[in-house]
């Protein structure tokens, strides 16, 4: 490229394109942070409901070991005739 072929720039017009990208830069991060804090609120509901399943799995398997004891004592009684 020869320098006829070259846009000459102002230092105005140099500072004016320097300070575009700062505040466009400013404004990704902006995007990126709320993002960020999205990623957070769903990330807290998402353990809040792994807990509640887990909660629930809980009482499942409880229901299934009474079930079991229920089955064992009935055995039990029906050998000595109770």
């Amino acid at each position: 490229m020869n320098q006829e072929n070259k846009e000459k720039i102002t230092l105005d017009e140099l500072a004016i394109m320097i300070g575009k990208g700062f505040n466009e830069a400013k404004e990704e991060r902006k995007e990126m942070k709320t993002g960020i804090e999205i990623l957070k609120v769903g990330q807290v509901k998402l353990e809040e409901e792994q807990e509640e399943i887990k909660l629930k799995l809980d009482r499942v398997a409880y229901t299934f070991e009474v079930r079991d004891l229920e089955r064992r004592v009935s055995a039990i009684e029906e050998k000595l005739r109770l």
